[in-house]
């Protein structure tokens, strides 16, 4: 029991010892100006909860367009559990009150068969409708248009009415809801948001967010006016595919210079070991199984083949020149059949500083990344080896002149 104390109290040592060392990666705060809800500019409803919330409208104006069957009929089912009941309903201009509409108790009340309906009970000639009772309190009815009243089989008809509806939703991967204020944003009237828990939400009064929180890949991107692009104080760091320089002029340009290796492989039918290497641009070195070999220094070469006594004395594992146009290359493995050289490249860019003051500067493999020996000058700066520069596990984007930063 000691001995197990005593490793508990170890291990809280560890514990805090190790959360000492490693820097704090704090959660971005959802909240807008303490607000746990709010609204964007558009009336879109943002409610920061872990957990599943009611989310009801009051007073929304639904109107459907559908065609009657073979038989003439159409219908309109309502479930308490998700629509309160409407005071009346409209089909194509005519209203009935839902009160006065005939109750029928058979729950399937006709069958259609080629155009044929045979009733269970009585031959209904107008509306009625049918009401029966769902899971635990709910109550699910069922509105029927004979024919008389759709004008006929496969014949479309409007049915507009005004009910409250309600809905349980699911937070996403990043802890909020977003909604609809109104269901109809431009009338303001038609369908207005309260919760579960906050029936008197005043949609109207919610404050504004103008740069609310966005979940991308299971990951909160928070914006804000004053948020702080630098990485651990440094104002030049990098991704795995970008460079980020930070505390610019926002709209200027810089000028990017790249100093990369560009891959290419190379095939051969030699059984001697013998490649050539051509490239559309002479390069300044070629590396080639981790060795470099300056091409300015290569000795000349020859076109002779395998057996010719002037290409048996070659030094195996270096690059000739060959004509002042093309490289020859000559491995002691006879057995291989494919070569991988990488060879230096420079490219300038113009890259602008976005709006928040910070450009992103790109690798040029943009599906790989930055590797080993890549180097990029800025507006003529020394090189810098881009991989020596600090690491950031995420990175800040920008969005009408908004900095948006994204959860850890």
């Amino acid at each position: 029991m000691k001995n197990h104390r005593l490793l508990i109290s170890i291990a809280t040592s560890i514990a805090s010892l190790l959360s000492g060392l490693l820097p704090a990666v704090a959660a971005p705060d959802l909240r807008y100006n303490g607000a746990d809800v709010y609204k964007d500019a558009k009336d879109n409803v943002y409610i920061i909860i872990d957990q599943q919330e009611r989310l009801n409208y009051s007073g929304v104006d639904i109107t459907k367009n559908q065609f009657s069957d073979a038989c003439g009929f159409t219908s309109l089912k309502l479930n308490s559990g998700s629509s309160s009941f409407p005071v009346s309903i409209t089909f194509n201009g005519t209203s009935d009150s839902l009160a006065t509409i005939p109750t029928v108790t058979d729950k399937v009340p006709y069958k259609c068969t080629n155009g044929v309906v045979t009733w269970k009970g009585t031959a209904q000639t107008n509306v009625f409708q049918t009401s029966q009772n769902g899971n635990g309190s709910l109550t699910i009815k069922t509105i029927y248009y004979p024919s008389a009243r759709t004008g006929g089989a496969s014949k479309q008809g409007t049915i507009a009415y005004t009910a409250n509806l309600s809905k349980m939703t699911k937070p996403n991967a990043c802890n909020f809801i977003v909604t609809p204020g109104y269901i109809d944003s431009r009338k303001k009237t038609s369908g207005t948001l309260s919760l579960g828990r906050d029936p008197a939400l005043n949609i109207a009064t919610l404050p504004i967010n103008p740069s609310p929180p966005e979940c991308v890949g299971g990951k909160a991107v928070v914006g804000s006016t004053t948020a702080v692009t630098t990485f651990n104080g440094a104002s030049l760091y990098r991704t795995t595919k970008n460079i980020y320089f930070t505390g610019l002029v926002p709209r200027s340009l810089n000028v990017v210079g790249y100093d990369t290796l560009s891959s290419k492989t190379f095939s051969t039918t030699s059984t001697c070991g013998r490649f050539d290497l051509k490239y559309s641009v002479m390069p300044k070195s070629i590396k080639i199984a981790g060795t470099t070999y300056p091409t300015a220094t290569a000795p000349d070469g020859v076109y002779f083949d395998c057996t010719n006594p002037r290409y048996i004395a070659l030094a195996a594992n270096q690059i000739y020149l060959l004509n002042n146009k093309e490289y020859l290359y000559k491995t002691s493995d006879f057995n291989l059949k494919k070569l991988v050289t990488e060879t230096p490249i420079e490219v300038v860019k113009n890259i602008a500083v976005n709006a928040c003051g910070f450009a992103v500067i790109p690798a040029l493999n943009t599906a790989n990344g930055f590797t080993t020996g890549d180097k990029v000058t800025i507006n003529g700066s020394t090189p810098y080896d881009v991989m020596t520069l600090p690491l950031a596990p995420t990175a800040p984007t920008c969005k009408n002149g908004v900095v948006y930063l994204v959860s850890p």
